[in-house]
């Protein structure tokens, strides 16, 4: 890494972590400290990158820099409803997947669906199972919400990350092996996410090393889907889309299957089915053709002749 680089993801870290310090001192930690702390830590790539790019003086507008301009309109769309259709075929196929291996006790039925919903992550526990609706309409209400929030206020939030990591950090990486690049910039982006991850919140009752591993591992999957989405498109919009729908909607999961250590490790969209599928959707997109970028982004990412498979 250059030295601009090490200096954005030394801000990246040490402000989002001392976002997260309040956290660090509850003697309590109920989860909605940790869902506040989460969406406070989101906008610090963001703003280590403007920083960064301040101290530096880039000729460069950190506008076109960071992809936050850049792509044809009907390019960057399309690639947006990539990035969603990519998201919502990766959670059902996680969820196919666990049901298939016979793990978890995998059922779809409005009994084990309504027992298991009071006990999902920011739900609240005092729900009434004969008030609820089928499992199948309870699924379609959260794929609706997931999606729909994908495209506005959650893509906000994710746009306070996705600027920072596949923005800004990924421009300064550009004619990097792209792979190379997914595995940097993934793996920061999963360590950045240890205030929370610690406390047990995205594999509850995890061992704490092995839920930290394993998001880092997720982080590299996941990040090399939302590079290649933001290389595709010349535009950071479908990274952020895809990121905001995957805070939407991995928690359907649960709803599903026994909420174990085991099967948010292995069977969840966060765990190594998810990864695996993460990584095949990731290598399928890389197959479909590429289009020449529009001028305006190739300020900041044109690659070399030649140099598909880089950046």
């Amino acid at each position: 890494m250059t030295r601009k680089e090490i200096v954005f993801v030394g801000l990246s870290l040490v402000l989002a972590w001392l976002v997260a310090l309040p956290l660090w001192l509850s003697q309590s930690r109920p989860t909605w400290l940790i869902q506040v702390t989460e969406l406070g830590m989101m906008p610090m790539p963001t703003l280590a990158a403007i920083i960064t790019h301040r101290i530096y003086h880039s000729d460069k507008p950190f506008i076109d820099v960071t992809a936050l301009r850049g792509g044809k309109p009907l390019t960057v769309l399309r690639w947006c409803c990539v990035a969603s259709f990519s998201v919502v075929i990766q959670l059902i196929a996680t969820i196919m997947v666990g049901a298939l291996s016979g793990a978890g006790n995998f059922s779809f039925s409005d009994a084990a669906v309504h027992t298991r919903l009071p006990h999902v992550p920011g739900v609240s526990s005092a729900l009434d199972p004969s008030t609820l609706p089928p499992a199948w309409l309870l699924l379609v209400i959260a794929l609706v919400s997931g999606i729909v929030g994908g495209f506005s206020l959650n893509a906000v939030a994710g746009l306070g990350e996705e600027v920072g990591w596949r923005g800004w950090w990924a421009s300064q990486r550009q004619g990097q092996n792209f792979w190379v690049n997914a595995v940097v910039i993934g793996a920061i982006w999963g360590l950045w996410h240890l205030p929370i991850n610690m406390v047990g919140y995205n594999y509850p009752g995890a061992n704490r090393v092995a839920a930290c591993s394993m998001f880092v591992v997720y982080c590299i999957c996941a990040g090399s889907l939302l590079l290649e989405l933001r290389n595709r498109s010349h535009s950071i919009y479908p990274a952020a889309v895809a990121h905001s729908t995957i805070n939407g909607l991995v928690g359907i999961c649960a709803l599903f299957m026994d909420s174990s250590p085991t099967m948010w490790l292995v069977y969840s969209p966060t765990g190594v089915v998810g990864c695996v599928i993460l990584v095949v959707i990731t290598l399928v997109l890389r197959r479909i053709p590429a289009r020449p970028p529009q001028a305006s982004s190739m300020n900041v990412d044109r690659p070399q002749a030649g140099m598909r498979e880089r950046y």
